[in-house]
């Protein structure tokens, strides 16, 4: 018969482990990536409850701000090289970020990255330095900047924004890994593929999603909901002129609450006006999904909505109802109301078509705006996969 020889020797068959199959072996205990053979890139989930490998504390001066991490473990699959399995035993010490620092009236996101460091791998010669290296991914300073790309073989651990006065602010950028056949714990906003059929994956809500084939197309499907609400703001925009988000005043608050069973989504929106001065600018008012969700193709979707004015320029006060559209293929949540108490049909919620002129609302509420006391939506609509 054929045969072939596969040029790694098995494990533990040669006397002697040489350091590329001792990776090879170690990368076998953890889940395989969603590509190619390979274990799966992220930080070892702690223990106590917690998820505390690599918590950062911001340290050094405001002139020259640096990060430590905490100790934790992570494994990293490089593009050549293997598996490594990291151990941090201690504090990090200082990572020290790229100064000059931004411009007043800026600020920039660096990523902080795990990588490794191997002599051999690396074509070095002896001696080799082999080191788990902590470092971080200088962004572009800006009025509103962007994160960097991560080289590939770095294992992203924080987003940390930092201000003209050495100011840092922290953003989880941490993925994490499993061991073979185990479930993935995601955060919001982890975009990974499943690695196999029928994969699994949870949410710190309680949500269970299985990767699955259902129509064609591999996808993450939720199984089992969170047995609670989830709240969330989400903020409100005007698209007249170049549009902005809706300010609705001194104290003003914007809510939604939801729960999703597989592809129904469940969901409550309370937008509450507070003290002027108000922002509503002009032209059609809407909001969005969460966790940029979105509708299937093909067919919109309706949910009952309430908008009580209580218009401070012209007097009128009083409830309105009305349907929010929720358009095909989109995340965008729009209000719709009757133009008065006397015509039934249905216009986009408008508090002013041009800025500053009253009487041209939708509702219309005589020569005023319809600015509201409260809005509220809610309905289930169903999401695409």
């Amino acid at each position: 018969m054929g045969s072939v020889v596969s040029t790694m020797a098995p494990f533990f068959a040669a006397k002697t482990i040489n350091a590329p199959a001792m990776r090879q072996a170690m990368g076998a205990i953890w889940a395989d990536g969603p590509v190619g053979i390979g274990a799966e890139t992220g930080v070892v989930p702690s223990g106590g409850n917690s998820q505390g490998s690599f918590s950062p504390t911001s340290v050094g001066s405001s002139s020259a701000p640096a990060v430590s991490l905490s100790p934790g473990q992570c494994v990293i699959q490089r593009p050549t090289g293997g598996t490594y399995v990291c151990t941090l035993p201690v504090a990090s010490g200082n990572i020290t970020l790229t100064t000059p620092l931004p411009a007043s009236g800026q600020t920039r996101i660096d990523v902080v990255c795990a990588s490794v460091v191997d002599g051999e791998a690396d074509g070095g010669t002896p001696p080799q330095t082999n080191t788990l290296t902590l470092s971080t991914v200088t962004g572009t300073a800006a009025a509103s900047p962007t994160v960097p790309s991560v080289p590939a073989g770095f294992l992203p651990l924080w987003n940390v924004t930092v201000n003209n006065a050495g100011a840092l602010t922290f953003a989880d950028a941490r993925i994490f890994t499993r061991g073979v056949g185990g479930v993935r714990f995601v955060q919001a906003g982890d975009t990974r593929a499943g690695s196999y059929p029928a994969d699994l994956r949870i949410f710190a809500t309680g949500q269970v999603d299985c990767w699955l084939n259902p129509t064609g197309t591999w996808a993450w499907i939720t199984i089992v909901a969170p047995s609670v609400w989830t709240q969330v703001s989400l903020p409100y925009s005007y698209a007249g002129g170049s549009g902005g988000t809706c300010n609705l005043g001194t104290t003003g608050s914007t809510l939604c609450r939801y729960k999703r069973a597989g592809n129904d989504l469940a969901l409550s929106y309370e937008a509450l006006w507070g003290g002027p001065p108000y922002n509503m600018g002009n032209g059609a008012i809407n909001t969005v999904l969460p966790n940029g969700w979105v509708t299937p193709t093909g067919r919109d979707q309706w949910m009952p909505c309430q908008l009580f004015v209580n218009d401070s320029v012209s007097g009128f006060t009083g409830n309105m109802a009305g349907l929010a559209l929720v358009k095909s293929g989109s995340n965008q949540v729009r209000p719709y109301f009757p133009r008065d108490g006397g015509f039934s049909w249905l216009f986009p919620y408008t508090v002013q078509q041009t800025i500053g002129t009253p009487g041209q609302s939708y509702p219309q509420v005589g020569n005023g705006y319809a600015q509201g006391g409260s809005l509220h939506i809610a309905g289930t609509i169903e999401l695409a996969s």
